[in-house]
């Protein structure tokens, strides 16, 4: 009896199987079935043929729409990533059209104002700096193979730097007229006043110049500009040192003393104009003006 009911089984699985295989020839052909127990049949599988057919399409539409997700992604950050590349290029435009500005101004200034007997200027880049000596000192990238000599005088589009007291192949140290062991000639440039003096730094306690003058009586105000003078015989007359912030009279009344507040920022000075001499010998490394501390 087991046997039978077995045996029955395994028929009725076998027909099954028949009738799905002809179902599914006659329904992937497009024939439709042209007698009564094929239409019969037809009716019976329907419901699993259109179950199979939605799965099937969600399926193929799931698939798609994972794989559209991934396209996304991957078209998202190839653009993110030409947008970032972008900027960065945009910002290395921006940054050489800002040197550039900044290297004409310089280049147009140092045509204004030359040395006597001068030669062929030199464009030069802040390397280095020491935070300690900051407003004393910085190193520049040109040398004694590009011409510069101690005694040289520095300056940026905004006025004067200083001068070079040390020279390497590639290199040079300029001393900053805001070092304490500086010293430039310089004079009021209101024409009312013309009064003169020598100008020294301060050093790193605030960057500020201090001008003592000649003549106790001097007639110096606030906001009053300072120039070079023709004191030294080694910077330029009339190239921009800063302007007055304050007057102080000694308490023996015998010194008038301006504080100044520098045209350079030198903070953020960036490049300069090295100012060569026609005669290399026309400049010697003590020759910067009244020294500092005398």
């Amino acid at each position: 009896m087991r046997e039978f009911i077995k045996d029955r089984r395994l028929w009725l699985a076998v027909i099954i199987v028949i009738v799905a295989v002809i179902a599914v020839r006659y329904t992937a052909g497009g024939v439709a079935f042209l007698n009564p127990a094929g239409t019969a049949i037809s009716e019976v599988l329907r419901p699993f043929q259109l179950a199979v057919a939605r799965v099937s399409a969600t399926v193929s539409r799931g698939t798609s729409y994972i794989a559209s997700i991934k396209e996304t992604k991957e078209r998202n950050a190839a653009l993110e990533k030409e947008v970032l590349s972008l900027r960065k290029l945009e910002n290395q435009v921006e940054e050489l059209r800002q040197e550039n500005e900044r290297l004409r101004a310089l280049l147009q200034f140092g045509q204004s104002h030359t040395i006597e007997g001068s030669g062929q200027s030199k464009a030069a880049w802040v390397i280095a700096r020491n935070p300690d000596t900051w407003f004393s000192s910085i190193i520049i990238s040109r040398g004694s193979k590009d011409g510069i000599r101690e005694g040289a005088v520095v300056v940026t589009s905004q006025g004067l730097v200083g001068r070079v007291t040390k020279v390497a192949p590639h290199s040079a140290n300029v001393m900053l007229i805001t070092d304490p062991q500086s010293g430039v000639g310089a004079i009021i440039q209101r024409q009312s006043s013309r009064a003169m003096g020598v100008a020294t730094g301060k050093g790193n306690v605030d960057g500020f110049l201090r001008m003592k003058f000649f003549n106790r009586d001097a007639d110096v105000r606030r906001e009053d500009k300072v120039v070079t003078s023709s004191l030294g015989q080694v910077f330029p007359k009339g190239l921009p040192i800063g302007t007055v912030e304050s007057v102080k009279t000694e308490d023996n009344g015998l010194v008038k003393t301006a504080y100044i507040r520098p045209a350079v920022d030198f903070n953020t000075i960036e490049e300069v104009l090295v100012l060569l001499p026609a005669n290399p010998g026309s400049v010697s490394p003590d020759s910067g003006g009244t020294r500092g501390n005398e």
